[in-house]
């Protein structure tokens, strides 16, 4: 992370004088570390699906799957921050957008981050394990289906 930081450095700061756009970037990189290190039960190896921590689907066990893998979940949560916060924070940098609508795209971004990050809340409400390879599935969709919300919203 700390040497994806520097290489946008010199393009994004230097090159395109825009420094939001680069703290964008760089919030959406620690965001979704930050809270997987605050829900660290949540995104560990008691997820994973086994003959030890069985997860039900209606009456079928099932043994196998990814679990709330971290790499999975930051990917989702870096997808839809990079296309709304770090989109929000860039529009900072120009005077005649104005700010409201910049906030909006970041708050909207981040809420979006949150949503996904929360998987095992979606996975008490939802019909599906999210724990499951189709529940990955399931949640890649629910990350493109935020992502065109999002742009459809703005």
């Amino acid at each position: 992370m700390f040497i994806f930081g520097l290489l946008i450095y010199y393009p994004m700061v230097i090159g395109y004088h825009n420094l939001p756009c680069y703290i964008g970037f760089v919030f959406i990189m620690l965001y979704p570390l930050v809270v997987m290190i605050l829900r660290m039960e949540t995104f560990s190896n008691k997820s994973i699906p086994s003959h030890s921590t069985p997860v039900y689907v209606g009456r079928n066990m099932v043994s196998g799957g990814p679990g709330y893998n971290p790499f999975y979940y930051f990917l989702f949560s870096f997808a839809i921050g990079g296309m709304s916060t770090v989109w929000g924070f860039s529009m900072l940098n120009f005077p005649d957008i104005s700010l409201t609508q910049s906030l909006t795209l970041i708050i909207l971004g981040i809420i979006g981050q949150t949503i996904v990050l929360f998987s095992d809340k979606i996975n008490r409400i939802s019909p599906f394990d999210t724990r499951t390879r189709k529940g990955l599935y399931i949640m890649t969709g629910v990350t493109f289906a935020i992502i065109i919300g999002i742009t459809i919203i703005t």
